[in-house]
């Protein structure tokens, strides 16, 4: 039977994607969320944010008492260097079956069926299962030739269980409930698909043998080129797996797999992560490279030479996968995962701001061997440069605006310290890609100028914090997006204000190897308090190893990563509870793994 979707903690649900299309699988067999398309497409099935909605289990008859295995509850877990998820659960007698989740996958060519598959298998038999539906009591069921369609959510059914009829019954007070049951011997299969019914290709469920094959193929294929060596593998290829499970054809990573997930239950913390940023996907450019994977890094740097060229200016901060700005934020008449709401698609409007600027720059011939610096022709985003050059003219005129900063505040807007480090960097980093492009370019020395001015600033502001940067102006708070004082701004990482900017945040933002965004006393327009963010953590171990700290650096990396792997199959999430070790928010948060990839990175450079 399925298990209520706020009975199961966010950590132990698997992502399976091809890029476009994707669920998320909970260890008894339930996907709850399952998404056909990119941001803005059809959600088909969304128990996970609303008790009305339809999920969809396939797994041991719920007449058949499971057995707890030696090793504690079902799991479910990934196929090494894959995003296949399987799980395996085993009934009273020794009786066993696993299922195997995937949506087909190639890296070269765009899957043309937007279709999930679910293989069951007797390990051990025989075992009676069951596929389930469950939706709303009002949803319109439709019995098929070959199972079931609910909205525009298809469920096929095929092997042993292609003879097997559904039946009805109520479910609760307010739902409904389909089952369809077969046994299976030793050895035996059955195969359901999930599909959306607009779709003119289906996954055919009599080649689910094939598709998986060639799916594990080309994911184990993919991870192949992986240049890494270093202590933290497991996390450094879940975080690759799960950027590429976000990326469609067009090259650009989604900011998450879910939306309105909250940050800290009963909150009003939550977004609609899903979206495309132009500071993930130029961060993916660099790290993609950097680990082995030049046509990813060079797609993305494409999709970013493409949405630049395109975009109005101010940049809008969020996008979906063609480059279009995301539309405005929207509220859904869902409950929320455990009662937590609003429940929303869309994000608000803002520019894009300097953070991502000085990211795109920054990305300028990364998917090549070639420095943006030194070559005039570095790679594809340097195609860009007139509107590049046009969007830096912009920022060297509005860099005392205030803005929503890094972690997008809803309130009031401020000329955050962290905008000044990164406008530092991005002009600096126009100055040099102008110079290298056409030594008499007089924007160069604009820029140049302008980024003495910022740099002046933040002197003063330093100053006025006895050597420590903080929030704003007009606080001494701390801001964990200052932690990239480390790498960017205009004192070296042994400088002194460095030092202190780095200490001083950790102390006044760390609970544990843990790090909040900012602290309690700072209105950042949503009420409540919030937890501990996975990207700041991670920002806070980039930061310690690029002082050398490598002790407290790994030590922070291995708490982290830690709590993450012993929770489930090692999906990032948002934040997390330092006392439970739970996480919360949206899933396969992209910025999240980012960091872990950044983290996993500076770590390399020094003793393990």
């Amino acid at each position: 039977m399925i298990t209520e979707a706020s009975r199961v903690r966010l950590a132990r649900r698997a992502w399976i994607s091809d890029g476009s299309s994707g669920a998320t699988v909970a260890p008894d067999g339930t996907i709850d969320w399952y998404q056909s398309g990119a941001p803005g497409g059809a959600v088909l099935a969304w128990r996970l944010c609303d008790p009305d909605g339809p999920a969809v289990r396939v797994g041991v008859a719920s007449n058949t008492p499971a057995a707890i295995s030696d090793s504690g509850e079902p799991q479910v877990l990934y196929l090494p260097g894959t995003n296949v998820a399987e799980t395996v659960t085993r009934t009273t007698g020794g009786r066993s079956i696993s299922v195997t989740d995937f949506v087909e996958w190639t890296p070269a060519t765009p899957t043309r069926t937007r279709g999930l598959t679910r293989l069951v298998r007797a390990l051990a038999g025989p075992v009676e299962i069951e596929v389930e539906l469950v939706a709303g009591r009002r949803s319109r069921v439709l019995q098929t030739s070959r199972g079931l369609k609910v909205g525009d959510l298809t469920i096929e059914v095929g092997g042993r269980l292609a003879n097997s009829s559904f039946e009805g019954s109520p479910y609760g007070r307010s739902a409904q409930r389909w089952r369809a049951l077969a046994t299976l011997d030793s050895g035996q299969d059955a195969i359901v698909v999930l599909c959306d019914a607009t779709s003119a290709e289906r996954p055919d469920v009599s080649s689910g043998e094939a598709r998986l094959a060639s799916t594990t193929s080309a994911w184990t294929s993919w991870l192949g080129g992986l240049r890494y060596d270093g202590p933290y593998e497991d996390a450094v290829i879940r975080s690759l797996l799960t950027l590429r499970s976000l990326t469609d054809r067009h090259g650009a990573a989604g900011g998450a797999a879910t939306t309105s997930l909250p940050r800290r239950l009963g909150s009003e913390r939550s977004s609609d992560a899903r979206w495309v940023t132009l500071r993930d996907v130029a961060a993916t450019v660099a790290l993609y490279s950097h680990f082995g994977f030049e046509d990813d890094a060079s797609a993305a740097e494409t999709w970013l030479r493409n949405t630049v060229t395109q975009a109005s200016r101010p940049w809008p901060a969020h996008y979906d996968k063609d480059g279009q700005p995301a539309p405005e934020v929207s509220e859904l008449a869902w409950q929320g995962w455990r009662g937590s709401q609003p429940v929303v698609v869309g994000r608000r409007p803002f520019p894009a701001g300097p953070v991502a600027l000085g990211a795109v720059l920054g990305a300028i011939g990364a998917s090549t061997s070639r420095r943006a610096d030194q070559f005039a022709d570095a790679g594809p985003l340097s195609a860009a440069w007139p509107d590049l050059a046009k969007a830096v003219d912009g920022l060297a005129d509005t860099w005392e605006t205030p803005s929503v900063g890094h972690w997008e505040s809803a309130g009031e807007k401020h000329c955050f310290t962290s905008d000044l480090l990164a406008t530092w960097g991005a002009l600096t980093k126009a100055a040099a890609f102008a110079r290298a492009s056409n030594p008499l370019d007089m924007s160069a020395a604009g820029w140049r100028l302008e980024s003495r001015e910022v740099a002046g600033r933040l002197s003063k502001l330093a100053d006025l914090g006895e050597g420590a940067l903080s929030l704003h102006a007009t606080t001494d708070e701390a801001d964990a997006a200052l932690l990239a004082v480390a790498w960017q701004g205009p004192w070296p990482a042994d400088h002194p204000v460095v030092a202190a900017t780095v200490e001083q945040t950790l102390l006044r933002l760390g609970s544990g190897p843990f790090v909040y965004r900012y602290s309690e006393k700072f209105n950042d327009g949503i009420p409540g308090p919030d937890l501990p963010d996975l990207e700041a953590t991670f920002m806070a171990v980039r930061a310690l190893a690029l002082l050398g700290r490598w002790e407290d650096a790994h030590e922070r990396m291995e708490a982290a990563v830690g709590t993450i792997s012993r929770g489930g199959p090692g999906v990032l999430a948002e934040t997390v509870d330092p006392a439970s070790g739970a996480t919360f928010g949206n899933l396969a948060y992209a910025p999240a793994a980012v960091a872990l990839l950044e983290a996993a990175v500076a770590l390399s450079g020094g003793p393990r």
